[in-house]
């Protein structure tokens, strides 16, 4: 019958649009983290909501392996990659190469007050309503990020053969982290830290028919993240206090000393 096609066909023929889309093959997506799960093969998987929808999105080991941060459910970031077909589950997701803090949030960066809530009112004036002051940094600024790629691309063998290797340096200055204020918690820069690694990839093309073809792959990735400077800093016992309570004493998501090692790049 003409015009009936397999699943596998309208699939792949989905995938082809996409990939000739300009937009989806590099775009950047805001929104909130939720159903964060880090797989036991490095890659991370999660999905990008806002008040209306949801998206897919899988974060492969390579590039999770140079976050800076630890991703977490209610966490507002902007996701950067590419919008993909799955053909296995005939879903479309973002597969992310970069994710980004939101850095500053909404208005933490000047005065401002809130209503206080049922209960705390004092008719002595006017309405009796109350207003307590919020958390502010007026220091705050955004972060900044400087990226080092080095990469060499090897071909034998009429490219039966393929390997690559890939270094990398990403520096971070005022780095946006957690301190107390009017609360136990307002946003800050609070100093500097760097991350290296690389990434070395080769694959082999064992039999290469018209048809089909079998491939050989191995891969290794390396990550270092270290903490550079603090502000304030006092030494390598340093730590920040969120709350009165000492952050880093014993836990991994602890703000920690200078020469600090970041688990998984945690702070």
């Amino acid at each position: 019958m003409a015009g009936v096609y397999t699943v596998t066909q309208i699939n792949s023929y989905i995938k082809n649009m996409f990939k000739q889309d300009f937009l989806l093959n590099s775009v950047s997506v805001k929104g909130e983290i939720s159903n964060c799960k880090y797989h036991t093969s490095g890659h991370i998987y999660f999905t990008l909501k806002d008040a209306d929808a949801a998206l897919s999105v899988i974060m492969f080991a390579s590039q999770a392996a140079r976050l800076s941060f630890k991703l977490k459910d209610g966490m507002s970031v902007v996701v950067s990659g590419r919008v993909d077909v799955f053909d296995a589950a005939g879903k479309y997701q973002l597969y992310a190469n970069t994710v980004q803090q939101e850095g500053i949030g909404d208005y933490t960066y000047f005065a401002s007050y809130t209503p206080n809530s049922e209960g705390a009112y004092y008719p002595v004036l006017g309405n009796g309503i109350t207003y307590r002051p919020d958390a502010y940094n007026n220091d705050l600024t955004w972060e900044k990020t400087t990226t080092y790629n080095i990469g060499v691309d090897l071909g034998f063998l009429d490219n039966r053969i393929t390997a690559n290797f890939d270094y990398y340096y990403r520096k971070t200055k005022d780095y946006v982290a957690a301190g107390s204020n009017f609360k136990n918690k307002v946003t800050s820069n609070i100093g500097s830290l760097h991350n290296k690694g690389f990434e070395f990839a080769v694959t082999w093309r064992a039999i290469q028919q018209k048809d089909w073809r079998w491939e050989l792959g191995f891969n290794l990735t390396h990550n270092t993240n270290e903490i550079d400077e603090l502000v304030k800093s006092t030494g390598d016992k340093y730590i920040i206090r969120h709350g009165g309570i000492a952050v880093g004493d014993s836990g991994s998501n602890g703000i920690k000393g200078v020469g600090s090692a970041c688990e998984k790049g945690v702070l």
